[in-house]
Order: structure tokens, then C-alpha cells, then sequence
């Protein structure tokens, strides 16, 4: 019998929902960082191309796997998908869901958010109460669809918030 897989994503998002700039975060919250590595050690990480390739190489003690159109790319320690649903499947392999647990996450970029997010039950948001350049951007989160079930604030190095909000059950 398979355990309940929950679906995860994980994103810093400013006031006005910018989540990138040039391939880089536009800001530099280091609490934030840290938080998104603890979150997602010795998880599975789904993530765009563009996403991966802003970090430069595949993080340790997880599963990194990437999605790309690009047929021919590839990259040391990650495994490679063309479409989401491939990626999922094979995420949800048994022996993998023993290794790395139930949760998945998603780690971007907008374009992925925007397309699973009608098939998450978390969101793991860290929002900066500030509006920022961007482009790319977060979608809205639909509040009829989740609710906010904790709540982190800090000030510095300046205001924002780690939210989590669980998708309402009908």
C-alpha cells in the first residue's frame, strides 16, 4: 500500500509576487536560504532548468530532479525530465519515497509554479514585505483553495515572513 504523497512548493516571493530577476533572487535574506535548505534536505526537489542552473550544480543530500524541454541536456547528479507528470511518477517510486520521504517539492521557476499549483497540498512561502524589480513572478495563491496554518515573522535584514499554507479540504 503507498503512504499519501504531499506536494510541496517552496518559494521566497516579494509583495508584489516577484520571485526572480536575470536568473538571480533580488534580494539577500540569508535566514531564507537556510530555511529552504533545511526544508528540503533529504527530500525530493523538482525544479525548472533555469532554476537549476541559478544554482550552479546539484544540491547535496537530495534527489535533483530537472525539468527541461531541452532533450539533449544534462547535468552531474540530476536526473532529467521533459514534463512534469514523467517527473512525478517517477518521484513517487517506492524505494524513493522510502529514501527521501513523502513530501515532494517544487523549487521553481514561474512557470512550473504556475502550472502545478492547482496540484499542490503545501505551500512553503517566505514573503518580503517589500515590493521588488522582477521577471518572473509567483502566482496568486488562491485563498479559497488554501489556508494559512503557520506564520514566522522576522525584521531583519529586513521584514518578511515564512507562511505555510495547507490546501482546504472540500
Amino acid at each position: 500500500m503507498s503512504k499519501k504523497i504531499i506536494l510541496s512548493h517552496i518559494v521566497a516571493v516579494s509583495s508584489n509576487n516577484a520571485i526572480g530577476l536575470k536568473g538571480k533572487l533580488p534580494w539577500d535574506i540569508p535566514e531564507d536560504l537556510q530555511y529552504f535548505f533545511s526544508k528540503t534536505k533529504n527530500k525530493i526537489l523538482i525544479m525548472g532548468r533555469k532554476t537549476f542552473e541559478s544554482l550552479g550544480k546539484a544540491l547535496a543530500q537530495r534527489l535533483n530532479i530537472v525539468l527541461t524541454r531541452r532533450l539533449d541536456w544534462t547535468a552531474k547528479n540530476v536526473v532529467v525530465f521533459s514534463d512534469f507528470k514523467k517527473a512525478l511518477n517517477y518521484a513517487k517510486q517506492d524505494e524513493l519515497i522510502k529514501k527521501y520521504g513523502t513530501e515532494i517539492f517544487i523549487g521553481g521557476g514561474a512557470d512550473i509554479y504556475k502550472q502545478t499549483l492547482p496540484l499542490m497540498d503545501r505551500l512553503y512561502i517566505t514573503r518580503i514585505h517589500k515590493k521588488y524589480s522582477g521577471d518572473a513572478f509567483y502566482p496568486e495563491i488562491p485563498l479559497d483553495c488554501f489556508k494559512e496554518v503557520s506564520r514566522i515573522d522576522r525584521e531583519k535584514p529586513e521584514p518578511f515572513s515564512f507562511l505555510v499554507y495547507d490546501r482546504i479540504k472540500k
